[in-house]
């Protein structure tokens, strides 16, 4: 009996952590019925958020083939729908940056511009494919702070297929 109770133990305990350790991600794959452009949608759900919101905030890649590369972070809650937003993230434990990124239309999402802090938005991704873990605290219009973080692992092989721009 013993035995079993330790069996059981080590495997979920097992299941936690691999659960913990690796990012799920999910595509969206969209074809333009006019042109036939593809539309590819990767994304991963948040593993934490420091704020309260029925849904789990997602980190978006999202490439269309004929306009190019969007990175985005739904957060679930209103940012601002009229201006650029101060954004903080980090990269695993590398030092915290800071850059203004563009609010989507709903107000929801937060949206990389195409440069960011020097480097083109295909050099960002670049590094977030080598990268662990991301961490974005956005500031809304009214001074709220959400954080967010994200799992990037398996990032790489999700893209591989489809890195044709």
């Amino acid at each position: 009996m013993n035995r079993l109770v330790t069996v059981i133990f080590v495997f979920l305990s097992l299941v936690v952590v691999s659960s913990t350790l690796c990012a799920e991600w999910y595509i969206i794959k969209n074809e333009d019925l006019l042109t036939s452009t593809k539309k590819i949608s990767i994304y991963t759900y948040a593993i934490a958020k420091d704020y309260s919101s029925y849904d789990k905030p997602q980190l978006v890649i999202r490439i269309d083939y004929e306009k190019g590369l969007d990175i985005y972070v739904n957060l679930e809650k209103y940012i601002k729908t009229n201006d650029f937003h101060s954004v903080l993230y980090r990269i695993d434990n590398e030092n915290i940056l800071s850059s203004k990124w563009i609010p989507s239309t709903d107000g929801n999402a937060s949206f990389c511009p195409k440069i960011i802090n020097r480097i083109t938005i295909y050099d960002f991704l670049s590094i977030l494919e080598d990268a662990s873990e991301l961490t974005i605290r956005v500031e809304s219009y009214r001074g709220d702070i959400y954080t967010t973080k994200f799992k990037l692992e398996g990032l790489k092989e999700m893209l591989f297929p489809y890195k044709k721009i």
